[in-house]
């Protein structure tokens, strides 16, 4: 099945705290997985900030229906002690609060790939609309350990069904 990848454009929220970002924004700290040449941290718990994200890159015509949407997250935890940090997401707006999920960064030297839950229904138990994805919101949380977690890369992967070809494709070289 087909894939598209959203990724943050914008801050919609923020509670206590603001998960700074070592260069630039943090909108821009997050796009791609780099290292530590961008990330956001934040050593505080309960710490959040809510990520926007763009309108799909794929049209609504385009899609027949969507399977699940799973968020991905490089993090790590500088090292200190041995059980990492949480970090808590959560869907705001899918169409409403969905898919809590508590991460764990390791203690590292390199950032890891955390893979959240494939969700296949959004919080009313219906099924992901175009019109869901066009709004969707990610909200990040500082839990667990005291330490000032990293986060390079945050992004959503978005598996959809294609709607198909109507017929109007124009055949070439066949003799009919």
């Amino acid at each position: 099945m087909p894939t598209m990848t959203l990724v943050p454009d914008g801050i919609s929220g923020e509670g206590s705290g603001i998960w700074e970002a070592n260069s630039g924004t943090r909108t821009r700290a997050v796009e791609t997985n780099n290292g530590d040449t961008t990330y956001i941290s934040e050593g505080n718990n309960g710490d959040n900030v809510t990520f926007s994200f763009p309108n799909p890159s794929v049209a609504e015509a385009d899609i027949r229906s969507i399977t699940s949407i799973q968020l991905f997250a490089y993090g790590r935890l500088p090292a200190r002690g041995s059980s990492g940090a949480d970090v808590q997401f959560t869907y705001d707006s899918v169409p409403s609060a969905t898919g809590l999920e508590t991460i764990n960064f390791p203690n590292s030297a390199v950032y890891a790939l955390r893979n959240g839950t494939a969700n296949t229904v959004n919080s009313d138990g219906s099924a992901f609309t175009y019109d869901n994805l066009e709004d969707i919101t990610l909200k990040v949380n500082k839990s667990g350990v005291s330490g000032a977690v990293r986060i390079t890369q945050i992004g959503i992967t978005v598996t959809y069904v294609e709607e198909p070809d109507t017929g109007d494709s124009i055949f070439f070289g066949t003799n009919f």
